[in-house]
């Protein structure tokens, strides 16, 4: 550097600075060149290891994802190429399956099948899932994903995975000219922990499915092999719904018992040495054991109808019972499903309830019912059981019936078929119907056959009859049903009925014209099925037509748990809707003599046309209630309130001229016309009738006294005109 500067102060003339130029321009290309050949190499040396920590991520990744689905496995793993199933990639190479080709692992777990699968074409692995049937077959669930790309190896080794419960796994992954490859352990959370190095090998022999059922105890039996020391300690790990399903140690020997409410299909159980690994922590071996929960859940009812007419007399119908639940079947695993023996979960028993005007025929008040004293009908008067076929593993329970009545709003038929499973015994004598012989619930299925579940005694609903029954409905029968549903529960006579109305005219179009509904009120009526309203009617004016409907329910601690009608059955099936009409009174008209004059009029004459009475002596009234539906059968507080007003007609205006007090409605008192010649009118009444009203707030009546006039101007009716000369 020295020289160069002390050149340029010597070196004046053109040539030697065109030269120091050519030097600068040489050292500036070997400068820029050995800068950018830096660059190009880091850049390189960058991609090339983005691509290597790419390549391991993924190959971690794919590993994980293959450990979510062999953790939970029971031993159900295989392997397999295009050649045949393998425990090993060396097994597969010698059978002669090529290196890198297509390998496939299953995975079996909780009844589903999990398929990892290596298309060498492609460089892929894609995952699809499975449900496997009880045949061993498998149906589709999830279909074919892609789990990953950039793949050029897998291969698995599972020869140690039934025993000590794991395997390994080799990926190889290829990307741009970079290549990962790396062999995984993956231990399953019912194998055996591996151990290495000088630790000594160790296993837990056992039995690694187990069938159980509610209540049910049993012990757990294993050994160790390979420590010194052979204890070990049995834990619940997970699955279990009851808090009474629980793993202990009696004495020496380590049981289970399963709670009466489990309703998990599968708990695990895991069992481990004491004796640990080198940490001092871990345990040599452990053992996961499924256990298989045997609970009857369902029963539903098919009915097929195989001659004849539906609901009518001679109709033949199939009615098969589907018993469902869970692990039903006998799984022959070990001695767990042998010792106690299996017991078939598919039977049941079937019931029957045949129900006239609400009572079950041969009921406990059928007797009563049916006032006739020499006829006694029971349930083969109505129906007949053809045939009764015991359910098998491979069978449904079935029955075939026919009808010998026609089945009306007046008869039911309830057919019930109760699984004999869960209730612990069955027959008679009673015999144990599963394992342990104590019930752990109650499943039935049931059918009705009906067209409705309530009658009526008349056309509509009557006003106040202490007596006449209103409606029917079936209260055995749906005892019946409840107890199908329930069993024998403490709510099987909580039967609660509210009623709820409102008024009505007609238009004169013939069309009704409704107001509004009160709100529901409960009724004063006994138990049973019968519906009476009794007192209830006092709440309807005299002179109104109204549309009431009455509704009754099950419950269970209070009246909002409704626990009958049962959810899906119609909204309407327990409403009963009738009619109350407005009160009518029939008159018949004799004269001072008692001859005949009129007779049954409900109205007489009109205020243009009257009717004439033959002379301008004395009459006599007596009426009559027109129907029971519309006033009542045998009411004092309606018939013998009867009363009339005898009107004169004066202008315009009608003036009153006598007026009765409320007597009973034959026998009146006599009209002696001495108000002279002219236009009259009589006009029919109830006096002194009482009238309630209902508190919702304190849910309770109070009653007062009332005059309700019957008559009706635009229709005439309860209005008598007549002229005397």
């Amino acid at each position: 550097m020295r020289m160069f500067w002390k050149g340029r102060k010597k070196l004046n003339n053109r040539g030697l600075t065109l030269m120091e130029l050519i030097c600068a321009i040489a050292i500036l290309g070997i400068v820029t060149a050995s800068i950018g050949s830096v660059m190009v190499v880091s850049a390189r040396s960058y991609q090339r290891g983005s691509d290597e920590v790419s390549l391991q991520q993924e190959a971690q990744i794919t590993a994980n994802q293959i450990a979510d689905l062999v953790i939970d496995s029971t031993a159900g793993v295989s392997y397999s190429c295009p050649e045949g199933v393998f425990l090993s990639e060396a097994d597969a190479r010698a059978a002669g399956a090529a290196v890198g080709g297509d390998r496939t692992l299953s995975v079996d777990a909780n009844g589903h099948r999990y398929v990892v699968e290596f298309k060498s074409t492609e460089n892929k692995i894609y995952y699809s899932e499975y449900i496997v049937n009880p045949d061993g077959t498998a149906s589709p669930y999830e279909s074919e994903q892609l789990m990953a790309e950039n793949v050029k190896l897998f291969t698995a080794d599972v020869r140690n995975f039934s025993d000590s419960g794991y395997l390994e796994l080799t990926l190889g992954f290829e990307k741009s000219d970079r290549t990962y490859e790396a062999t995984f352990t993956i231990t399953a959370r019912n194998g055996a922990v591996t151990v290495s190095g000088t630790e000594a090998a160790a296993s837990i022999v056992t039995e690694t499915e187990l069938v159980l059922e509610p209540n049910q105890t049993y012990q757990l039996e294993a050994s160790i092999i390979g420590p010194s020391d052979t204890r070990m300690t049995w834990v619940l790990s997970g699955g279990s719904t009851d808090t009474a399903t629980q793993v202990f140690k009696d004495g020496e020997n380590w049981k289970i018992t399963i709670g009466q409410n489990e309703t998990a299909s599968e708990i695990y159980l895991l069992v481990r040495s004491n004796a640990k690994k080198e940490d001092g922590v871990t345990p040599q071996a452990q053992q996961t054991v499924i256990v298989h929960i045997r609970r009857v859940t369902a029963v539903n009812l098919n009915v097929t109808l195989q001659s004849g007419s539906d609901l009518n007399a001679g109709a033949e119908y199939l009615i098969t019972a589907d018993v469902a639940g869970t692990n039903l079947q006998k799984l022959m695993t070990g001695p767990s499903d042998v010792e106690p023996p299996y017991v078939s979960p598919y039977k049941v028993e079937w019931g029957y309830i045949y129900s006239v005007n609400g009572h079950a025929v041969g009921g406990d008040d059928w007797t009563d019912y049916q006032w006739q004293p020499w006829y006694h009908p029971s349930p083969s008067d109505y129906f007949t059981v053809l045939e009764e076929i015991e359910g098998s593993d491979s069978t449904a329970p079935s029955v075939r019936i026919r009808l010998l009545e026609n089945i009306d709003e007046y008869r039911q038929l309830l057919v019930t078929a109760t699984a004999t499973h869960p209730e612990g015994t069955a027959g008679a004598p009673p015999v144990s119907s599963n394992k342990t012989g104590l019930s752990y619930g109650h499943v039935a299925g049931m059918h009705l056959f009906y067209k409705a579940l309530h009658s009526y005694s008349g056309e509509g609903m009557y006003r106040g009859t202490p007596d006449a029954q209103v409606v029917d409905f079936a209260y055995d029968l749906i005892k019946g049903m409840i107890q199908a549903q329930y069993g024998n529960v403490g709510f099987l006579d909580n039967c609660v009925r509210y009623y709820r109305f409102r008024p009505f005219t007609v238009n004169e179009a013939g069309e009704r014209v409704y107001g509004p509904w009160v709100n529901w009120a409960p009724t004063t009526n006994e138990g049973g099925g019968a519906i009476k309203m009794r007192g209830d009617t006092l709440r309807f004016e005299f002179d109104k037509n109204y549309e009431v409907q009455v509704k009754y329910w099950w419950y269970d601690g209070n009246v909002n748990n409704v626990v009958w009608p049962f959810a899906g059955m119609p909204d309407d099936i327990n409403v009963v809707t009738a009619d109350i009409y407005r009160a009518k009174v029939f008159f018949r008209i004799t004269d001072s003599s008692w001859n005949e004059i009129v007779t049954d009029a409900v109205k007489l004459g009109t205020k243009e046309a009257p009717y004439l009475l033959p002379n301008n002596g004395e009459i006599h009234l007596e009426g009559r209630l027109t129907t029971a539906q519309e006033m009542g059968a045998d009411q004092n507080y309606i018939k013998d309130h009867v009363s009339y007003r005898l009107e004169k007609l004066e202008g315009d205006s009608w003036t009153t001229v006598y007026e009765t007090p409320g007597q009973e409605m034959y026998h009146l008192s006599p009209v002696t016309w001495n108000a002279g010649s002219g236009v009259y009118r009589i006009v029919i009444g109830l006096k002194g009738v009482p009238h309630r009203t209902y508190n919702y707030a304190t849910q309770s009546y109070s009653e007062s006294i009332r005059d309700c006039w019957l008559y009706d101007e635009v229709s005439g009716d309860g209005i008598f005109y007549f002229q005397v000369p």
